[in-house]
């Protein structure tokens, strides 16, 4: 008979889970040969370390773990998030895979919903085609769950050269002027954020609540891996009209938030803008990534031809309370 239950991460069977895990992951997409047991406790510490679990979700038959799932509620106010490619589910168990998966997702769902948070997250990433298949089985029991595609993005990267651009490449038109993101007014530049996204192919935006956008904003653009010299906003008419943000991680500089308030499109701000932003990163990194919804043709072009290429696809499915 199938049973769940939640517990805690220091009361789950670690061992038992490291176990399953491993099993799973060498009959899935991401097989290695060389991966040990004592690899995937290391995974599982690491992530346990880094998107620290509210709860874990298991699944038995007559005792055995056959499946688990985890929760984390920490990441953003209101928004929860699973573990990436999880549910795990035994290869022993396939026959019931897709009842225990779905079960797990469930009650994933009614925990966070028990505790007030707004929206539930699953992101899968590095989605290509040797995953896609394993993408489509477990998206089905996500999708089984009201847990809808939000967001289907293209990771990106090109390299940096510190004398790529010139100052005529990244000079704006007249009457507009850069300006440090850091020293930007938060309020004038969440405006500018709401009405450059308003009118964008960003899904996850118009997904979200008031509070959640709120809540995004504040998490992306107040992290403390921002880099404060190449995180620029565009003035222009006395206003906050364009942002450019950009993190510092370890071997390569992420462009993450773009956008122009549609007022001031078309006039190759956005363009000119990047071009700054990715000139200031080249001081101290000599690769950039970015994540772009694939839906959001202007941006996706945009950056295709300023020489970004296609690495892998991410793709996040969400549940949403009401």
């Amino acid at each position: 008979m199938l049973e769940f239950a939640a517990i805690g991460w220091r009361d789950a069977d670690l061992d038992g889970v490291a176990s399953l895990t491993f099993n799973a992951l060498q009959d899935s997409p991401f097989f290695s040969p060389e991966r040990t047991l004592d690899d995937v406790e290391g995974w599982l510490s690491w992530n346990h370390e880094r998107f620290p679990p509210a709860a874990v979700f298991q699944a038995h038959i007559g005792g055995e773990l056959v499946g688990w799932l985890t929760v984390t509620v920490v990441v953003k106010p209101g928004t929860s998030e699973t573990w990436r490619w999880a549910p795990y589910v035994s290869p022993g168990a396939r026959e019931l895979e897709d009842g225990i998966a779905t079960g797990l997702i469930r009650r994933c769902i009614e925990y966070v919903r028990e505790r007030g948070q707004t929206r539930l997250e699953a992101c899968f990433d590095r989605i290509s085609g040797a995953t896609m298949p394993h993408y489509e089985r477990c998206s089905a029991w996500f999708e089984a769950e009201g847990m809808h595609v939000v967001d289907d993005s293209a990771y990106m990267r090109r390299s940096l050269d510190p004398g790529e651009f010139a100052e005529h490449d990244i000079a704006l038109p007249p009457g507009y002027r850069y300006m440090r993101l850091a020293d930007a007014d938060e309020e004038s530049l969440y405006g500018c954020y709401s009405r450059a996204y308003n009118e964008s192919g960003v899904r996850s935006f118009h997904d979200m609540t008031y509070e959640e956008r709120r809540a995004d904003f504040e998490h992306y653009f107040g992290g403390e891996t921002r880099d404060d010299e190449a995180s620029l906003v565009v003035v222009g008419d006395g206003e906050i009209v364009g942002f450019s943000l950009v993190h510092s991680r370890p071997g390569e500089a992420h462009l993450g938030e773009v956008g122009i308030v549609p007022a001031h499109r078309g006039r190759g701000i956005g363009r000119r803008m990047v071009r700054c932003s990715l000139m200031r990163a080249a001081r101290d990194h000599d690769t950039v990534t970015l994540a772009v919804d694939v839906d959001n043709t202007s941006a996706y072009e945009l950056y295709c031809d300023m020489g970004f290429e296609v690495e892998y696809r991410i793709v996040t499915h969400a549940w949403r309370k009401g």
